[in-house]
């Protein structure tokens, strides 16, 4: 990796080093700042240091911040904001490194602590300000005892709180996680004290780190190059699905910091530019989530908004809604008492709106090409067109019952017409005749929207259709398709098979304006999860069936299922290590091929029409959790999001899934519920987790530790009609799938490939 790039970025810049190599590179726009997180600047030769406070390019000049972190207590230094360059911009942070001080120095230099920040708190000049305490913390490589550093950070944490300061946490040693936490639980008593949990990576104890980014909200974790390391197959994976898992609250929890001298990015060595450590840190972690309405850029905005806030922005915030409430007091006094509010409300007639000072000012930035300047890149508008929205609960998938404001919609009511059958069914076991709408939608699992949509199978109806959807494995009469429909309806393409298992498309293009599949990319998710569901207890969903529950008196019953198998459970399991299920002996995936080749290094057994029969009187998917540990859930094609009942259904029962399949599944569920094939380079690495996870008890407990707040019960293989109804009112943007064919054949199946 070249110092001044990232891919095909140029810094532009930091230094003079790299002012002059960038050429017509990609620009990050110059009007964005650049702000580090964390440096040592103290610990710099006077060489980079001089590089780094100079600039030697044409205007405009970015704008640096860097916050310099002191935590030598022998080399304390607070620069002088006069000697730097007006790009330049030092925010200095003051504290004791748990590998800085000895029992005999340490009252003293406590002392001295507390003496830097009276001294910062009565200096008039905001450049002149300490902005934070630390970096403090516990260090299992310190000389000092454990005992000493707890009393130390105690004491730094109790003088942050006394000057309104935040705190710069650093902790090395997994173990020593829950010490440092419950240091801060116990001295800490305004949860909104601000906190920067520095250098996160795939070391970190990440039950601890969730755990605190719960216990305090305006907490914060930095990252930095380390992220970048990969010397450990298992933690580098568990970190990057923890840090999938939590990237819908990245953004507002995230601090980039360089760490500088130390910790650079992997690739990056010597003397390398802080600037690139960023961006190249920022692109790992965009390329980890691989998130399509997020990239490098992006976090580096989200980053540079926390490290303001962090450092000078909430200083004064929990005074803002006192003065705005006594401001609002104030005007609607004097209003009411001069008479005027009636003609001032009649003139303004604005609505009122409901946002939160934390949500992320950038949601939906991307990284576009100016089109007068191919060397500059900028910020595209926000849109504005209906947008589909994540769950904030697993599954993180757009339903959009889950996700969208239904209060949103109006009191007309939408038809559906089921253009053709369901595999040969007329009416696909909803549009049943002599069923009203309420009966119709409530067997779906949205009673909400009872009298919002209709659904039916008469063809008279076809002019009123709001949609028509087509189920693509059954005959089309197209043309009376292409004589009745008017402009505003919506022809659905609707599909649950794999792309092996379909017919050309062709003859359809320009014919669909909206699909209906299992892709996460559709307009209507019509994923294998709908005929398994299970819901979140504290998910909006949820909350809305309870009430709906109550107030129609539905009779509904939910059912949870056990996050802890017992003893007696787990002793049963005496037939084997793993097992499938397989009815289809053939399929791209080669997942026999494979079964075949796991059976060299560990047990394993086929059920079903494939292998062995389970016994008359029990459900062959019980049977298989109840005397297996392991249920190998395979595809038989490897294509884009394809995911069945074959991993739904098994999260049912306590067995634990081991999934194949081109699909990224911790959308599902959280990546510690399953174990994924796709990780294992070879066939031996992954028997022998099989095995070991086989004998370790709690390891094995802790794939079903989330399902403690699901429930199951409320589900429908057709539920994803309830979400085309909400769309159906909430999206009027005129579409037309121009090449469908293309769309749903072209590099969406990948060729099997079974490890050696």
């Amino acid at each position: 990796m070249n110092h001044c790039f990232v891919d095909n970025f140029c810094v532009a810049s930091v230094s003079s080093h790299c002012d002059q190599r960038c050429g017509q590179r990609n620009h990050i726009p110059s009007d964005i700042p650049i702000y580090d997180g964390h440096i040592h600047l103290n610990q710099m030769t006077s060489k980079i240091q001089s590089d780094l406070l100079s600039i030697k390019v044409t205007p405009p000049i970015r704008q640096f911040y860097f916050i310099n972190n002191n935590h030598k207590p022998d080399e304390w230094l607070i620069p002088n904001p006069s000697l730097n360059p007006s790009h330049a911009h030092i925010r200095s942070t003051i504290g004791i490194h748990p590998k800085y001080f000895t029992q005999k120095s340490l009252y003293q230099t406590l002392d001295n602590l507390r003496t830097y920040l009276e001294i910062s708190h009565h200096n008039q000049s905001p450049e002149n300000k300490i902005v934070a305490v630390g970096e403090c913390g516990l260090d299992e490589t310190s000389t000092t005892s454990i005992k000493h550093q707890i009393f130390v950070f105690e004491k730094q944490i109790d003088l942050a709180m006394q000057f309104d300061l935040p705190i710069v946490l650093h902790c090395r040693g997994s173990h020593l996680y829950k010490k440092l936490f419950d240091c801060l639980k116990s001295r800490i008593s305004d949860k909104n004290q601000r906190l920067h949990w520095h250098c996160i990576n795939s070391n970190a104890n990440l039950y601890i780190v969730d755990l605190f980014l719960n216990q305090f909200p305006n907490s914060y974790i930095g990252l930095n190059g380390s992220i970048t390391y990969e010397t450990n197959f298992e933690n580098t994976l568990m970190f990057k699905n923890w840090l999938i898992d939590r990237s819908r609250y990245l953004p507002d929890r995230l601090i980039f910091e360089t760490d500088y001298p130390y910790l650079s990015p992997r690739n990056l060595h010597g003397t390398y530019d802080p600037s690139c450590a960023l961006l190249a840190t920022s692109e790992y972690l965009s390329k980890t989530i691989d998130d399509a309405n997020q990239n490098a850029l992006s976090y580096l905005q989200f980053s540079n908004r926390n490290i303001e806030t962090m450092s000078v922005g909430m200083k004064y915030q929990k005074y803002l809604k006192y003065i705005s409430l006594f401001t609002i007091f104030a005007c609607l006094s004097y209003l009411l008492y001069t008479n005027d509010y009636v003609l001032m409300l009649d003139s303004l007639r604005l609505p009122f709106t409901n946002q939160s000072i934390t949500k992320p000012l950038f949601s939906n930035i991307t990284l576009t090409k100016n089109q007068t300047n191919d060397s500059i890149l900028e910020l595209p508008p926000r849109k504005t067109e209906f947008q589909n929205h994540v769950s904030d609960f697993h599954p993180r998938l757009s339903i959009h019952i889950f996700n969208q404001n239904v209060s949103l919609i109006g009191n007309t009511s939408k038809l559906i017409l089921l253009g053709n059958g369901f595999f040969g069914s007329r009416d696909w076991g909803i549009a049943v005749p002599g069923r009203s709408s309420t009966q119709k939608m409530t067997s779906l699992f949205c009673p909400f929207l009872s009298e919002r949509c209709d659904i039916t199978t008469d063809f008279d109806r076809f002019t009123e259709a709001d949609a028509v959807v087509y189920h693509i494995r059954d005959s089309i009469d197209q043309n009376r398709a292409t004589q009745k429909r008017h402009p505003k309806q919506r022809f659905v393409f609707a599909l649950w098979e794999s792309p092996p298992h379909t017919p050309n498309l062709q003859s359809y293009n320009q014919f669909f304006n909206w699909t209906m599949t299992f892709r996460f990319d559709s307009h209507i998710l019509t994923s294998y999860y709908s005929g398994n569901a299970y819901v979140h207890t504290s998910s909006p969903f949820y909350q809305t069936m309870l009430h709906e529950n109550i107030t129609r008196k539905l009779n509904l019953t939910t059912i949870t299922k056990d996050h802890r198998p017992s003893d007696t459970i787990l002793e049963k399991k005496k037939l084997g290590i793993a097992a499938a299920l397989i009815s289809n002996c053939g399929g791209s995936s080669k997942r026999i091929q494979f079964i075949n080749e796991l059976k060299r290094y560990i047990d394993v057994k086929i059920y079903g029409r494939c292998g062995l029969s389970c016994p008359s009187n029990i459900n062959c998917r019980q049977f298989i959790a109840e005397n297996y540990y392991f249920i190998l859930s395979f595809e038989n094609s490897l294509c884009q999001d394809y995911t069945t009942e074959k991993f739904f259904a098994a999260l049912e029962h306590p067995v634990v899934p081991v999934v194949l399949g081109r699909t990224n599944y911790s959308y599902f569920i959280p990546s510690s519920g399953f174990i994924d094939t796709n990780q294992f380079s070879t066939m031996i690495t992954l028997a022998r987790h099989l095995n070991e996870s086989r004998y370790n008890k709690e390891k094995y407990l802790s794939y079903f530790s989330w399902k403690k707040d699901y429930v199951w019960g409320l589900h429908n293989f057709f539920s994803p009609f309830c979400d085309l109804c909400l769309r159906l009112h909430l999206d009027s943007k005129p579409n037309v799938i121009d090449n469908i064919h293309k769309w749903w054949f072209d590099n969406t199946c990948q060729t099997a490939q079974v490890p050696p």
